[in-house]
Formats: C-alpha cells, structure tokens, sequence
C-alpha cells in the first residue's frame, strides 16, 4: 500500500471530511467545543460580583468561552465551505491500516476526554474553587499530551502549576479581580 503524500495512487485522504463524505463526524468536536463554550459563558455571568474587584470575576471565563465559541463557529464554517467548494467527483477510498484506526481511535478518545474534561471544569470550579479545579484540568490536558513517562508527569505538573500561578497572580493579584473560592477550598 503506497505511504507518499506524492503518489498519485495515494491520492485519497480518508480523514478529509470531503473526501470521505463524512462531515456529521467532522462536526462533532466543533459542535461540542461551541457547547462547552456556551456552558462557560452562563457559568461565567453566574460568578457572584464583589465591589471590591476592580474587574468582574466571570471576566476571564467569559473571554475564554466567547474564544472558544468564535473558533467553533469558524471551524463549522469552515468545513460547510471545504464541503461546498467540492467540485470534483471523489477517489475511491483507500484501505485504513490498523495503524491508522488505531490513531483514529487514540484521537478521538483524546478529544472526548477534552470534551468532557471541559465539562466537569466548569461544573466542578464552583464547589472545588478556581486553583485546585484549574491545576487538575490543566495537569490532565498536559498529560494527554505528553508521554507518560516520569519526566511526562512531572513536565505535566509543572505546566498546570505555572498556567494556575500565572491565572491566579494575573487576575487575583493584578487586576484584584476574585477568583472563584468554591466551598470545599
């Protein structure tokens, strides 16, 4: 089975949503970031307000969300465009290796466990507080990511240590903006 991007008898990339006629599964992910994306952005309008803050606590999150919800909107439109820019008819698919569906399969659970991990974030900061929840949603993004190897972890844990000091001196100490607290921490 030829492998070279330049073999013309490889000409078929079957993880093209317009080559392979796939585009509902192409939207999942899309769809789910703009649906996590909406989610932080009602949490973020739900933080309580303080007049002591200088700027409001849903702040941040509510940037994070509206990111999030602009690049799954593009990322949709994007593949409703590819989709429609199609003009001529397509290959015949190619055999997946095992390889290949192995990869396939390693990928989405990556993106699920995102999805969900995403999810349980917001749910989860109101009751375990900003520094805790965001340290162990970073820490597992990270290592996702990396190899799980002793230096993979310990890399791991400290990227969420650095991304929770910047946040958390950023926004608590800097602009005196109150970070979620929680009720367990």
């Amino acid at each position: 089975m030829p492998t070279s991007d330049l073999d013309p008898d490889n000409a078929l990339d079957t993880t093209d949503p317009e080559a392979s006629g796939q585009l509902g599964w192409q939207l999942v992910l899309p769809l789910g970031f703009l649906v996590v994306g909406t989610m932080i952005l009602v949490a973020s309008t739900q933080f309580p307000d303080t007049a002591a803050a200088v700027t409001a606590p849903g702040l941040y999150p509510g940037i994070v969300s509206v990111v999030l919800i602009v690049a799954s909107l593009l990322s949709i439109g994007e593949l409703f465009a590819v989709r429609r820019r199609r003009t001529e008819p397509a290959a015949p698919v190619t055999a997946v290796t095992d390889e290949e569906r192995r990869d396939s399969r390693r990928t989405w659970a990556r993106a699920v466990t995102v999805t969900v991990l995403s999810a349980l974030y917001v749910v989860v900061t109101p009751y375990a507080g900003f520094v805790v929840t965001t340290f162990l949603y970073c820490f597992a993004i990270s290592l996702l990511l990396r190899d799980r190897s002793v230096r993979g972890v310990v890399g791991a844990a400290l990227i969420a240590g650095g991304l929770v000091a910047a946040a958390y001196y950023g926004f608590a100490v800097g602009l005196h903006a109150p970070l979620p607290k929680g009720v367990l921490f």
